[in-house]
């Protein structure tokens, strides 16, 4: 097979992913066996940044194109009574509604505040010791012993 094929192997795969956003519906609809995707994934930097580049247009072009669809015009869904459909009803996605609000305006985003006190100083963790012997062994030359730990000798 050569270089030209396998490209164009390679666009289609590319092509296919923006529109169905997996890989192995993509791989199958271009012809190229799973394995070998994956072997190609694992070698090729510029295909892995072309394969997200794929998958960003599919977020972007069809799923939030869905997204808004079904918070806005809402989608029909069949009612159903003694188990035969008797009518249908358009059904809007609150949830995605409020997603996409969050997403295109930051006045509906949560609001994170983040208080720092910082202080000048060094702080050192040390392992806990294990035993008792092993804590006063560690802390005996010092003036103040940090409060003994409970837990028991193994002794």
């Amino acid at each position: 097979m050569t270089n030209e094929i396998k490209q164009k192997n390679w666009d289609v795969y590319l092509q296919h992913l923006s529109t169905v956003g997996t890989r192995i519906k993509a791989a199958e609809l271009a012809g190229i066996d799973y394995q070998r995707l994956h072997a190609e994934l694992r070698k090729n930097d510029k295909f892995v940044e072309q394969e997200e580049l794929a998958l960003k247009a599919f977020t972007e072009n069809i799923l939030e194109a869905s997204a808004i669809q079904r918070a806005t015009e809402g989608v029909e869904v069949p009612e159903f009574q003694g188990g035969k459909i008797v009518g249908h009803k358009k059904k809007f996605s609150d949830t995605l509604l409020m997603f996409l609000l969050k997403k295109f305006n930051p006045e509906y985003r949560e609001k994170l505040q983040v208080d720092v006190e910082a202080r000048a100083g060094v702080m050192v963790v040390t392992a806990i010791p294990a035993t008792t012997d092993e804590w006063l062994q560690r802390y005996a030359s010092t003036e103040k012993l940090p409060d003994t730990p409970k837990t028991q000798d193994k002794t």
